[in-house]
């Protein structure tokens, strides 16, 4: 029985990853970053009034962060921060050895800081690419 309950939690799984991508999600297709990854991204202790306070993580090369939380948890407002859209008042961030400051969108573009908006129908810029004009 309980190969057949770690079979269900394999499958339930794999639909899940399924249906949030619209595709199949082969699990070797993801590693875990190396443990002697190199360091790409440190927030410590980073604050911006109320929205959010004393958040810190690290970033190495090759993994994939997720920011999550309820609505008025301050993680919209962090994002808003990385790219440049919010003041940050209190912390230091490192980027690939260096301390930074983004201070505008431009600081964070400059940076290779890019933000993808929760309601990309709504808040997201799109433009024609010029593959796709009519020739």
């Amino acid at each position: 029985m309980a190969q057949h309950l770690e079979h269900r939690l394999v499958i339930i799984r794999a639909q899940l990853s399924e249906l949030m991508t619209g595709r199949k999600i082969e699990a070797r297709r993801y590693r875990p970053a190396s443990p002697g990854a190199q360091t790409l991204l440190i927030l410590d202790g980073l604050g911006s009034g109320s929205a959010f306070q004393d958040i810190g993580f690290s970033l190495r090369k090759g993994e994939i962060l997720g920011i999550t939380g309820l609505s008025d948890s301050g993680r919209s407002e962090l994002a808003l921060a990385l790219a440049g859209h919010r003041e940050i008042t209190d912390g230091k961030i490192t980027l690939e050895g260096a301390e930074i400051a983004i201070t505008s969108p431009a600081d964070a573009i400059a940076m290779e800081i890019g933000y993808i908006p929760e309601d990309r129908l709504a808040k997201g810029l799109s433009s024609k690419s010029r593959s796709s004009t009519t020739r």
